[in-house]
């Protein structure tokens, strides 16, 4: 049978523990806290490097030691997974802002007031205006009265309709029917907008 360990042993090495640890902060407060975060990881490797060195802090100091170890390569692993992730969402975004710009059918991005947060070319060529002209602005002054309350109120309605059909009026443009769909934009609170005159097929969103 194994003799079980003396808590007082296990004492002994927690109050050793604590001590060298409270050593190695001396080591880095006064002028050392004022240097670099690089400069002071620096010092604190030498600290408990020279620790290390002597027979009474030399178990403690080689345990604090791998436990930085383990740490900084945890960091590490982090580090790298974090910029696998940026490389990915900056690929989708690409990917998602071509798709936008390229589609053929009018789209729009708005929040709950209506307000235009991007636009692609055929829309802006539908209403009249360019893109720089556009977003920022109300999307309220293209339409008539009956259908900015019709808009207004879909926006806010829990389930949004399939279709709406709306009179546009385009700036240097005769007014027109038009039939549009609304989405959930990625973003809360937007709206994905996809527009065509009366006449033509409703285009799906991008991604459906």
């Amino acid at each position: 049978m194994h003799d079980s360990p003396d808590p007082s042993d296990r004492g002994a090495e927690l109050r050793r523990a604590a001590k060298l640890r409270r050593r190695a902060a001396a080591l880095l407060s006064g002028p050392a806290a004022t240097k670099g975060p690089l400069t002071r990881a620096t010092d604190a490797l030498a600290a408990l490097q020279s620790l290390a060195l002597q027979p009474e802090t030399a178990a403690q100091a080689l345990a604090l030691l791998h436990e930085l170890q383990v740490h900084q390569v945890e960091l590490e692993l982090q580090a790298q997974e974090l910029r696998e992730a940026r490389v990915d969402l900056e690929s989708d975004l690409r990917r998602y802002v071509d798709l936008y710009r390229l589609q053929p059918t009018a789209l729009l991005t708005v929040d709950v007031q209506r307000v235009l947060y991007e636009i692609n070319p055929a829309a802006a060529k539908l209403l009249g205006v360019t893109s720089e002209d556009a977003v920022g602005r109300g999307l309220d002054p293209y339409f008539d009265a009956p259908s900015r309350q019709r808009l207004a109120a879909a926006l806010l309605s829990p389930k949004l309709p399939p279709t709406l059909a709306l009179t546009l009026r385009p700036r240097n443009s005769p007014a027109c029917a038009v039939q549009l769909a609304i989405g959930p934009d990625a973003v809360a609170d937007r709206f994905l907008l996809s527009m065509v005159r009366a006449a033509g097929p409703l285009a799906p969103f991008p991604g459906a």
